[in-house]
């Protein structure tokens, strides 16, 4: 499976035309393992007229030309073919492209450090599934819903998916998608079980929806209670970065009926 990547902040700062050459160049050398067993052509669809011609004819200027002859390198070692395909902006591939593009800027790319995370399911029991909101790069489940296209993806957007009854959901979105991801599953039919992890903020919308007085909403049949250390995925900030002063709190929600009496501990 070919791998993601990041840019770091020098790299950033390079045209677009030249950054899209070098996300060839990276995509090669971050997956060589895959090129090397799987030699083929390898189709490269752009909306750059820039990027075509480099990966076509090469240029001018000398630090765009050692890109395409490293990638010209890798083409041999690995016995494959890069072909650029230009296509329109408005191409589908492109527009999908371009809303990835946009994860880099998001404040949302976050997840919950591994070693919280397997504290909150052995205290809880039970084992998550399908991870609602997640990339490839930190997902907790083999299964997983992402915000944009992505390789390994079992469907884009937590919101459109129809739930199965059969899967155990971990859900920690954004605060300002708690109570719609909330909404989502009660509107489902059947009955779903899922995890949902949200911050200790009072004064947000979806408190109401999570916390009823002194005791938590009527589907909430367990919880746990954290201060996660906080990874971020991009350079964009967050209130979720390292350790936090606020605490988590993890439920599991029980869309099927269930009545609780836990109280929410101040």
């Amino acid at each position: 499976m070919v791998k993601e990547f990041a840019f770091n902040a020098a790299e950033k700062r390079r045209g677009s035309g030249p950054r899209e050459l070098f996300s060839v160049l990276k995509t090669l050398q971050s997956s060589a393992e895959y090129f090397r067993e799987n030699p083929s052509r390898v189709y490269w669809v752009t909306d750059s007229q820039n990027v075509y011609y480099f990966l076509k004819k090469g240029s001018c200027n000398e630090e765009i030309q050692k890109d395409v002859l490293r990638i010209k390198e890798l083409e041999m070692e690995y016995r494959i073919q890069v072909v650029p395909i230009w296509k329109p902006r408005e191409t589908q591939i492109i527009v999908a492209a371009d809303e990835g593009s946009k994860a880099y800027l998001s404040t949302d790319e976050w997840s919950m450090d591994n070693g919280t995370f397997k504290k909150v399911v052995n205290y809880l029991g039970l084992k998550p599934t399908v991870d609602g909101f997640a990339t490839s790069m930190n997902t907790k489940c083999e299964k997983y819903f992402s915000k944009y296209p992505q390789v390994g993806s079992s469907g884009l957007n937590f919101f459109a998916q129809k739930l199965d009854p059969m899967e155990t959901y971990w859900i920690c979105p954004p605060a300002s998608q708690v109570a719609q991801a909330v909404q989502h599953m009660l509107q489902q039919e059947g009955r779903i079980i899922a995890y949902v992890s949200f911050p200790e903020w009072k004064s947000s919308n979806f408190w109401p929806v999570m916390v009823r007085g002194e005791v938590f909403a009527s589907f909430v049949c367990a919880a746990f209670y954290s201060k996660p250390n906080f990874r971020k995925f991009n350079a964009a900030p967050s209130a979720f970065e390292g350790k936090t002063t606020f605490r988590m709190i993890t439920v599991i929600v029980n869309t099927g009926g269930y009545i609780n009496t836990i109280p929410y501990t101040k």
